[in-house]
């Protein structure tokens, strides 16, 4: 065999290996294309949807920590303003970081779970169960330091039916990722009124402590007031969609000065006729001595 042919038959080998490298590398390249468009949603798909007004739908079944069925409308005591959480209990990072600034605002509120409002956690994860719910439960009573909140903080699961009703009645978005087993999903706490009618939704991370004892003020229409501090404040403070939080209302404190300033000025109106009229009758009696004849005198004497 010529020097030619061995150098042709050796260059059709390297041809050969470097068309099965380049066909290997193509088909790498559309393999993690593929799993990109399987793996990466689309934030737009996952945004909550403000359901402000919404009734909670009390008939949907779940099982809380102990594995018992109940429905949303057994643990509504109609007389407390409540927090609705949707979780799942197994997710890696999102909420725990929304459970965490929960608690850590639960455990510095003015307000007591059970006391003035009640939570319940929902797991939306249909393959998740009791004993995983009594479990995180455990962790968040300690952590809340109130092991008193046992019975009014609620941890439950449930079918994918069900989760996928109280998802869409409150506005919550999320998705599943079957490559990489997670779940996409909003993060945010709603807080309802005491007949179930959805008030406020806030955000699950950012969520500062005012607004947390805010929401659960304007859910209960003051009837948890603690005070006349918490009173103005309800007047005062107005949720901002923009700032995610309540800020000061500048009509609703010029309202308030106004009635102040009405109020100060006629209470000081009345103290001072008080004092003129007081001081009148003084005037009145005093010239009536003054005046009095020294028949008279002996006469009353």
């Amino acid at each position: 065999m010529s020097r030619q042919g061995v150098r042709l038959r050796g260059t059709g080998a390297f041809g050969l290996a470097l068309a099965c490298v380049l066909a290997a590398a193509s088909s790498g390249r559309a393999v993690t294309d593929a799993v990109k468009k399987r793996t990466v949603i689309d934030p737009a798909s996952i945004q909550s949807v403000d359901r402000r007004g919404s009734k909670l739908p009390i008939e949907l079944a779940f099982r809380d920590e102990s594995g018992k069925q109940v429905r949303l409308g057994d643990l509504v005591s109609g007389e407390r303003p409540f927090y609705l959480l949707l979780v799942y209990y197994e997710c890696p990072s999102l909420c725990n970081l929304t459970l965490n600034a929960f608690t850590d605002n639960a455990k510095h509120s003015r307000y007591r779970i059970g006391r003035d409002y009640d939570v319940i956690t929902v797991s939306i994860d249909p393959g998740e169960g009791p004993d995983l719910a009594r479990d995180k439960k455990a962790s968040y009573l300690e952590q809340l330091g109130q092991p008193e909140a046992g019975r009014f903080w609620h941890w439950l699961t449930g079918e994918e039916t069900a989760i996928r009703k109280l998802a869409d009645a409150v506005g919550f978005a999320y998705k599943y990722d079957p490559v990489q087993d997670e779940y996409a999903h909003s993060s945010l706490v709603y807080a309802f009124t005491p007949d179930g009618r959805l008030s406020r939704e806030l955000p699950g991370i950012q969520q500062k402590p005012e607004d947390f004892d805010l929401a659960l003020l304007e859910a209960s229409n003051g009837k948890i007031a603690r005070g006349i501090v918490d009173r103005i404040a309800l007047v005062c403070y107005r949720y901002d969609p923009e700032a995610r939080g309540y800020v000061l209302s500048a009509l609703a404190v010029m309202k308030l000065a106004g009635v102040v300033i009405v109020l100060f000025i006629g209470t000081l109106l009345f103290v001072l006729w008080r004092r003129e009229v007081r001081r009148a009758r003084r005037r009145t009696t005093e010239a009536g001595v003054v005046d009095a004849t020294p028949s008279d005198r002996e006469t009353q004497a």
